[in-house]
């Protein structure tokens, strides 16, 4: 399979960025990953490097290995990320624990798989549409399941902040899996922080993606998305692929790495692990 791969970062109107993004790949597969470190704890870009090394760290022994058991890796994945969270806070004699959400998901072969955990968001866009997307866990989202709010309510409401499942909290995180997809030609995925998804509606995110999936074509959303923000802009990140016919310069053919080869990138804020 041939994808284009690319991410961004911005810090917003924040004094840190706590979002992390990264991606691997191997033969006949790929990684992509976004973590968002959690407010009104410490250190959440902490929590979200650490997510993010260990997820990759994982993908790339499996990998190796050859394995094909996507879900299995997913949920492995997670729960040594959210273990190594607990120890790093031991080890820094933290007030409290770091927290952060993750979102991920796996290509292999024709197939994609995600899981998450938190409120940073996947989308799967078709011809221009969404085809699939992410439940956030979060309070202003369980009042849209309830029928108290609906979507577009909640993206202005005070519970939109409160996330109630992480990656480093005090209980073990509900890893929600979805079900796989098969990709075909054309198809965009993107995985995002909150500070990206919420100023702009769901619409503006899948016209962008499908007019130009690449760094150069979502600048103008980041922007937008800032923009529309103002002062209380969060951090904004993604991570996204196309699925292409021909390989272009730009483009990876996971058919032609080689047997164990993995690579692994990290985005522009993971430079250093703190």
């Amino acid at each position: 399979m041939k994808l284009r791969i690319f991410q961004d970062s911005r810090i917003g109107r924040r004094r840190t960025n706590q979002d992390r993004t990264g991606f691997a790949y191997g033969k006949d597969r790929a990684m992509l990953i976004v973590a968002d470190g959690m407010g009104g704890h410490p250190r959440g870009e902490l929590a979200a490097q650490i997510a993010v090394d260990d997820v990759l760290a994982h993908f790339a022994d499996w990998s190796r290995a050859g394995d094909r058991d996507v879900e299995s890796l997913l949920r492995t994945a997670f729960d040594a990320a959210h273990r190594a969270i607990h120890r790093r806070a031991g080890q820094e004699r933290l007030w409290d624990l770091p927290r952060t959400t993750c979102t991920a998901c796996v290509v292999l072969d024709d197939t994609v798989t995600w899981c998450h955990v938190g409120d940073s968001r996947l989308y799967l866009v078709r011809d221009g549409a969404i085809l699939a997307t992410t439940r956030d866990h979060s309070g202003a989202w369980l009042l849209v399941e309830q029928g108290v709010i609906d979507a577009e309510e909640a993206r202005a409401h005070p519970d939109r902040n409160f996330v109630y499942n992480c990656l480093g909290g005090e209980v073990a995180p509900d890893i929600e899996m979805a079900p796989p997809v098969t990709l075909r030609t054309g198809d965009r995925i993107m995985l995002c922080s909150d500070g990206l998804w919420s100023p702009v509606k769901n619409e503006e995110i899948a016209a962008a993606l499908a007019r130009d999936a690449s760094e150069t074509g979502l600048e103008a959303l980041l922007r937008e998305a800032e923009a529309r923000a103002g002062a209380y802009a969060d951090n904004l990140s993604y991570v996204a692929l196309a699925v292409l016919d021909d390989a272009g310069e730009d483009s990876l053919d996971l058919d032609a790495v080689a047997l164990g080869e993995v690579v692994v990138r990290f985005g522009p804020e993971a430079a250093a692990t703190p």
